[in-house]
């Protein structure tokens, strides 16, 4: 591609460099008989310079020109041919791939996957209309790409399918991506001789349909040879939405009981992501999740809905609301009475213009409210689009103003989420573990005891969903799922109990959400199982087994599968502003580090996590300390909504720290406005206190003193009794707490260790030295 940009570019430079020296030799000549001049020079391009031969004084430009035109003429020529030989001997070199991944059509969206692969990934596209511009595209990354008609015997051969590891079905039409995928499975099952397991990942825009396939055994019925999934943007985006964004974090902020999901605009992507979250959002507290949804036809697509998921009703709660338009008027009514139980809002209006425009109206309306503040979630399709109005790339100066994009195609489109390999690795682990737990078994009566690659495929999603479920079991006991094998860790028996329990639920939900019921013995045929009851209700042996294998889950998991689970150690900030701290002291910057040092060294093997509000003054300079010497996780408690709280830094340069710090932070949240709306906090700052805003500055002390492992102080040792100041943080901390304003209930997370208070003494004169 860069060649050919110069070539292009040299061509009509030496033509004007030609004409230049066409002008040296007359000017006259060149005006009255441009034509002809331009002609002379342009035959210099196929060594026709005759003409300069008549010439007696011939000027440097053509001289110049007479030179280098044939040469560029000649590297055209080599480099065309280098391109067609470049791309026969790729796509030749096609038939000898092995556990190669084969791309079945071009578009924005496997454009998208293949921007995400790495140049000399072992690749194969096929396209079936030679003229799509993306395939010119795909051949500069160094992929091969072969066109004809729909695959048939001879394509599947040149593409060498039955030593391909993967096959992604992404053509825009569901029915070609359908066709493909029997006709694909037809191929196999007819191919002679040995063959590896190909795993089929079939892109279909309808949701619906991606759910009747998956019940149909018909479709599955060679799971021993193909491995069959769907995938779509609108699962990816619920996926990942749910992974990036936690509602359980959030709801823990917001003090609430329950996670409540309020999604505007009934679109497949919202019918996606109920369903996803249904499936997945099961807690610690065994809250049942809350669903509810705005929109201006959502009584008939309701009906459509559990129309098509009959079960949904058992394992949620789904409530719908119409609207006759999305517009300033939806904040009244229902809306206001929903407000403070909501967890998030997610928005799944059809255009980025929509969506925003209503993030920003609700925006507005929260922030008039009290308690309401919680975050939106706004659906974006790119990240260079509207979506960089809402948040900057990860390490940049961020504005946490509680808009967050989501479901950006550049994002989810990657080769991490179509070919799932690790989740897959889980998901294997997490099947032979129960096949050794349980040796012997007739598969006749339970399909699922066989191997993995005679698993049916409706068995091998219940193994990937416990899969995705792994990381909400983590967080619930403070874990963290990491990369490699960093050694297993052993859970205590709350924490294996807290992990079998989760996990029990999620698995009753899901087998009730499949038509599943209870009954005294188990019949595979007619979907009974004896288990399907509350954890509390289990036989003993049975809950026995299930937290025995809670146990062994993380040391098989980091051997196996190379995912290991650390204790996460979280470290609460506090301390004066910078009216009584000398942040650039190498006294106390010293003092901090040696006690980062000393709790680092208790604590050995542990993920760190600072809890810092980022204000002026130790909060900042702790959470630095912390991030530079314990290479610390940042999460950032806000305890006021962005647009108050940076009124009360002292400069422009201090802005901008926070902004640049805060954009290195793993999480942000706004705590709720539990003691006034915008107008009410805001009101003051002339005056000598106000004592809502005060009071919110004590709730993210609160926060940090219930959710902290340790609480590191930075403190004059001065009895202060202000609402909110470090004092008042470090009596909570060693007292407790016990108003009510200011409690978090442990609803979805054991509770921390509470280590002893470090004090750092923020004296730093002449006498403390």
């Amino acid at each position: 591609m860069r060649e050919r940009l110069i070539i292009a570019s040299l061509v009509p430079l030496l033509i004007a460099i030609g004409l230049w020296g066409q002008y040296q030799i007359s000017a006259e000549r060149l005006t009255e008989r441009f034509g002809q001049s331009l002609y002379e020079v342009i035959i210099l391009f196929a060594m026709g310079g005759e003409w300069t031969l008549a010439l007696e004084d011939v000027p440097i430009a053509i001289e110049f020109a007479r030179f280098a035109a044939p040469m560029v003429a000649i590297a055209s020529l080599l480099l065309l041919f280098a391109v067609r030989t470049r791309t026969t001997l790729a796509n030749f070199l096609v038939r000898f791939s092995k556990n190669h991944v084969v791309v079945v059509g071009l578009s924005e969206n496997s454009w998208q996957f293949l921007r995400t692969c790495e140049s000399g990934s072992s690749i194969v596209v096929f396209e079936v209309s030679g003229d799509n511009p993306f395939i010119e595209r795909a051949r500069n990354l160094g992929f091969p790409v072969l066109t004809g008609d729909l695959p048939d015997e001879r394509l599947f051969q040149r593409l060498n399918l039955q030593r391909a590891s993967n096959l992604i079905a992404f053509s825009a039409n569901d029915g070609a991506n359908i066709e493909l995928t029997v006709k694909a499975r037809n191929w196999i099952r007819e191919y002679g001789g040995q063959r590896p397991h190909l795993r089929m990942h079939v892109h279909l825009n309808e949701i619906g349909l991606a759910s009747q396939l998956e019940d149909y055994p018909k479709f599955f019925a060679d799971f021993s040879l193909i491995e069959i999934s769907f995938f779509s943007v609108y699962d990816l985006s619920a996926r990942l939405l749910l992974r990036d964004y936690p509602p359980e974090i959030f709801a823990d902020v917001a003090g609430q009981e329950r996670v409540h999901l309020c999604i505007y605009g009934f679109s497949q992507l919202a019918v996606k992501l109920i369903i996803e979250a249904a499936q997945v959002c099961h807690y610690a507290n065994g809250g049942r999740l809350r669903l509810t949804v705005f929109d201006t036809d959502a009584d008939n697509r309701a009906l459509r809905m559990r129309s098509a998921y009959p079960n949904l009703i058992k394992i949620c709660d789904l409530c719908a609301i119409e609207l006759p338009a999305f517009g300033p008027h939806v904040f009244n009514g229902e809306f206001s009475r929903e407000l403070p139980s909501i967890t998030q809002h997610i928005l799944c209006l059809e255009s980025d213009e929509e969506n925003l425009n209503f993030a920003l109206m609700l925006r507005r309306t929260l922030l008039a409210q009290r308690s309401t503040n919680a975050p939106i979630l706004v659906r974006m399709q790119q990240s260079s689009g509207l979506a960089q109005l809402l948040e900057s790339n990860t390490g940049e100066p961020e504005v946490p103003d509680g808009l967050y994009p989501f479901g950006m195609l550049d994002q989810i489109l990657s080769a991490d989420n179509i070919l799932t390999s690790q989740l897959d690795q889980l998901a294997h682990t997490i099947h032979d573990m129960y096949l050794n737990a349980a040796p012997g078994g007739d598969p006749r009566a339970h399909q699922a005891l066989q191997g993995w690659e005679e698993l049916p495929q409706w068995e091998r999603k219940q193994n990937l969903l416990k899969a995705d479920h792994w990381p909400i079991r983590l967080r619930a006991v403070r874990l963290a799922d990491v990369p490699g094998d960093v050694g297993s860790v052993e859970l205590t028996p709350e924490e294996a109990e807290v992990h079998a329990m989760m996990e029990h639920n999620r698995y009753v939900s899901n087998k009730l959400f499949d038509g599943w019921t209870h009954g005294d013995v188990r019949l595979e045929e007619a979907k009974v199982n004896p288990f399907l009851v509350h954890w509390r209700d289990l036989p003993p042996q049975q809950r026995e087994k299930e937290i025995s294998e809670a146990l062994a889950i993380p040391g098989q998991f980091a051997s196996r599968a190379s995912r290991s689970a650390r204790r996460i150690y979280v470290l609460g900030a506090s301390g004066h502003r910078l009216n009584k701290l000398d942040v650039d002291s190498p006294i106390l910057r010293q003092r901090i580090i040696d006690a980062l040092d000393a709790i680092a060294a208790r604590n050995p093997g542990y993920q760190f996590v600072v809890l810092s509000p980022l204000a002026e003054g130790a909060d900042r300079l702790v959470a630095q300390l912390a991030m530079d010497k314990l290479n610390a996780a940042l999460n950032v408690p806000l305890p006021l909504p962005y647009e108050l709280y940076t009124s009360d830094f002292t400069s422009a340069d201090s802005m901008a720290e926070f902004r640049q710090m805060i954009g290195h932070a793993s999480l942000y949240f706004e705590l709720p406005m539990r003691f006034g709306n915008i107008r009410e906090l805001a009101a003051h700052k002339s005056e000598t206190r106000n004592e809502a805003r005060n009071r919110q500055y004590a709730l993210a002390g609160a926060y940090i003193v219930q959710r902290s492992d340790c609480l590191l102080a930075v403190y004059d040792g001065k009895n202060e009794t202000s609402t909110g100041g470090t004092g008042q943080v470090i009596r909570w901390y060693k007292e407790g707490i016990d108003d009510p304003d200011y409690l978090y209930r442990p609803e979805y997370f054991i509770a921390p260790r509470h280590d002893p208070i470090v004090i750092v003494d923020s004296n730093t004169g002449d006498d403390a030295v």
